[in-house]
């Protein structure tokens, strides 16, 4: 079996939430939050997985993560419905049903990151 050794993965992150209705869309923003997560993993597909779960405390799929283009290809953005206790509200949710019904006021977690590789850097003398 082969021996892998982890990365070093820093993603720097900003969240904008926005009061959502089914009817009217996204409304008023409510609430911004921003900081950065350092994490080891395999690949920088674990450590944006490792991120969601840990840091933000929701679910990925990836084939809904949407990349920025900017010109080093790091830089993506993902939208998470929540309700007022900023925990995520699936399809399957009845929260979600009344929603859709335009009954209850859910929240859009619009979160933007960026992901860089940490690498060590060996400095054998400054004074040359």
């Amino acid at each position: 079996m082969e021996n892998l050794e982890k990365s070093t993965y820093r993603i720097s992150y900003n969240v904008d939430v926005y009061e959502d209705s089914f009817k009217n869309g996204e409304l008023e923003n409510v609430n911004y939050y921003d900081g950065e997560f350092i994490t080891k993993a395999n690949n920088p597909k674990d450590a944006i997985k490792d991120f969601f779960e840990n840091e933000l405390f929701f679910d990925i799929d990836f084939k809904y993560m949407e990349n920025i283009q900017d010109e080093n290809l790091n830089g993506f953005n993902y939208t998470v419905l929540c309700d007022n206790d900023n925990e995520e509200v699936k399809t399957n949710d009845s929260i979600y049903k009344e929603w859709k019904k335009d009954m209850v006021m859910l929240y859009t977690n619009n979160i933007n990151f960026s992901i860089f590789e940490i690498k060590e850097t060996k400095i054998l003398d400054l004074n040359k």
